[in-house]
């Protein structure tokens, strides 16, 4: 006899919806400052605001486990330490220079296009390492998705002077090191509250990526625009604490199916704020990989025979 379906609440399809305007939102802000600051200035600014909110967010809801006498935070041994540093390595600091290095060479709909390939790449990664089954719908999505990514790569004249190919290549980069860091944080996600867990990630990669672009914010801050201070202040809210904060509730009250499939929503938010606010039109190109790369995620993540969904 299957299992019934879970009942998916509809604050949790506002909270999908949500993310993804947040994710998008992400592309387009991150483009506009990028035409005033460099890469890693930009990062300083928002892992530092990030890692002061999510710590007074994880602080906040500490205070609320206690006194609901819920399992309280743990202290991280040694070897989590490493662990915590390798996965903020990969799932914070690499992933944000890849995308920040690439958007600055391509197009915010290209960049959004081929970060929806990261959940075939994490089951891709977490096959190859034996975590997951290999199926053949599965093998089939990642071959389609595969070759979605090679047509916006412009693999049929590949050319590494070309400043889209190169940013489209960082992007690629981008979404393999967050899926390597989706298939590596599971062993440690179950042992930290959520809050505890992003906040302590964040720090870690801010030992990193503060002192990197900290010197260059500061000698370029006193000549900033209202405006960039604004998108600034706007990434920090919108796109970090607004994005992680929603995806932590929406993880916890929709099945994963459910999820991966929101993902479909980004690119199309992403081209339209795109068109308005940056005069971005896409090309052939991006809408035959778009097609391509949609169909590979949507094969890739579906239930296979045998297997169920449940709230992650």
């Amino acid at each position: 006899m299957s299992a019934a379906p879970v009942s998916t609440p509809r604050s949790a399809h506002l909270a999908l919806f949500g993310v993804q305007v947040c994710f998008a939102s992400w592309a387009i802000s991150g483009k506009l400052a990028l035409a005033h600051l460099g890469v890693h200035s930009i990062l300083a600014f928002r892992v530092a605001g990030g890692s002061l909110g999510f710590l007074a967010i994880a602080i906040g809801a500490y205070k609320i486990s206690r006194w609901r006498g819920d399992p309280e935070w743990r202290r991280p041994t040694a070897r989590e330490w490493l662990q915590l540093a390798l996965y903020a390595g990969l799932g914070m600091i690499a992933n944000q220079l890849f995308f920040l290095h690439g958007l600055r060479l391509t197009t915010a709909t290209n960049a959004t296009v081929l970060g929806t390939t990261i959940p075939v790449f994490t089951a891709a990664i977490a096959i190859m390492l034996g975590r997951e089954r290999a199926t053949a719908g599965r093998l089939a999505g990642l071959a389609i998705a595969l070759a979605g990514v090679l047509v916006l790569a412009r693999v049929d004249r590949f050319d590494l002077s070309d400043g889209h190919v190169r940013g489209n290549l960082f992007i690629i980069a981008n979404s393999l090191s967050y899926s390597l860091f989706l298939v590596f944080v599971r062993d440690v996600r179950a042992r930290f509250p959520p809050t505890q867990l992003v906040a302590l990630l964040f720090i870690v990669a801010g030992l990193v990526l503060v002192p990197l672009g900290a010197g260059g914010f500061i000698a370029v801050a006193p000549s900033l625009t209202s405006r960039t201070w604004l998108t600034l202040v706007f990434i920090v809210l919108v796109p970090t604490l607004g994005a992680y904060s929603l995806n932590q509730y929406a993880l916890h009250h929709a099945e994963s199916s459910l999820v991966a499939l929101y993902v479909y929503v980004q690119p199309v938010l992403v081209a339209l704020m795109a068109a308005w606010l940056l005069d971005e039109r896409p090309t052939w190109r991006t809408g035959v990989a778009a097609a391509l790369v949609f169909t590979g995620v949507g094969v890739a993540t579906r239930p296979q025979r045998g297997e169920t969904t449940s709230p992650r």
